[in-house]
């Protein structure tokens, strides 16, 4: 990956295995999916000692500085490269982007990746998923929800107890997951995104959503849910008898 990543055009870009090839400067070349290989390198770092933690680290930072450099949007949110369907903040590229700003943010220290991840979550708090166009929850079904809740599943921790960033977040996580298990209460066949056909297969990713977003939100004993949360889990999450419940904990 890092080979076929020195070869790239625009540095720092990765190679998808689709779109832009190494040494092109032609085709297109995606944040959001590349995103989601730059954790998958940082996660190797994690996992490695001396020279070869460092190449994977400096590999993951040096995506993350072109897409700091060229992809960020006025408002906070991501944009998705060098996408020709559309060219503004999106919100797959702005989640799965702010998630990877987070992890850096976690492994370093560096405060640039920090402020560029709380921008992305200022902008996805602002973000109506009922009524946005740009691919919009009416067609790509749970895919939607999956990417966003990256952002908050991996940032929870650093938004600040009491603020109006973090009560807006818990807003928009109550809403998802409540989104999220309406459809799981229906069998298969009758939600508009088959399970098995493409869009829809990302129904297998939301259990393992509501789960790190379960342990993140314990890790950093959140507030209680709004009154509008009705998704199972999330309501037992808070619930003052459960033994798991950051209200039960001591502080």
């Amino acid at each position: 990956m890092i080979t076929h990543q020195e070869q790239m055009l625009p540095h720092g870009a990765y190679y998808m295995n689709y779109g832009r090839k190494p040494g092109q400067s032609t085709n297109a070349w995606y944040v959001a999916d590349s995103s989601s290989i730059a954790m998958g390198v940082l996660a190797t770092a994690a996992r490695c000692d001396g020279v070869e933690q460092q190449r994977f680290r400096n590999s993951a930072k040096a995506f993350a500085a072109l897409v700091m450099d060229n992809y960020l949007g006025p408002a906070g949110g991501i944009r998705n490269g060098l996408w020709p369907k559309f060219d503004g903040e999106w919100w797959c590229s702005s989640g799965i982007f702010a998630s990877l700003a987070f992890l850096l943010y976690d492994e370093t220290g560096e405060e640039r990746y920090l402020k560029t991840a709380l921008g992305a979550v200022d902008w996805l708090n602002a973000l109506d998923a009922a009524k946005d166009k740009t691919y919009p929850l009416s067609e790509m079904g749970p895919t939607y929800p999956m990417y966003v809740l990256e952002a908050y599943s991996a940032g929870i921790a650093h938004l600040k107890e009491g603020t109006e960033r973090r009560k807006a977040a818990l807003v928009k996580i109550g809403w998802y997951l409540n989104w999220i298990a309406a459809q799981q209460s229906k069998p298969p066949r009758e939600r508009p995104w088959p399970a098995d056909v493409r869009w829809g297969m990302k129904f297998g990713g939301c259990p393992s959503t509501n789960i790190s977003m379960r342990a993140s939100c314990l890790m950093a004993r959140s507030s209680p849910p709004p009154p509008t949360a009705k998704c199972a889990a999330w309501r037992a999450l808070f619930s003052p008898t459960s033994p798991s419940s950051p209200n039960s904990r001591s502080s």
